[in-house]
């Protein structure tokens, strides 16, 4: 992964944009989710919830760092 997957801060972003930026799949995602080895969403309405992406970029630069998150 490089710089140029990050995502733009401010902002959020929903599990179908995070799967194209981590490659793994939704499954893969929310078993970390529900592991505790990635936050859970934020709720944003009745329907819907989000990442910030400042926490996946985050994410993104633990993973480069070759720490085991997904």
């Amino acid at each position: 992964m490089s710089h140029s997957n990050r995502l733009p801060v401010p902002g959020y972003s929903r599990v179908r944009e995070i799967l194209d930026v981590f490659p793994v799949s939704r499954s893969r995602w929310y078993a970390a989710v529900a592991e505790g080895r990635i936050a859970p969403p934020t709720k944003l309405g009745v329907r819907t919830a989000a990442w910030s992406n400042a926490y996946l970029n985050e994410l993104l630069t633990r993973l480069e760092a070759g720490e085991h998150i997904l």
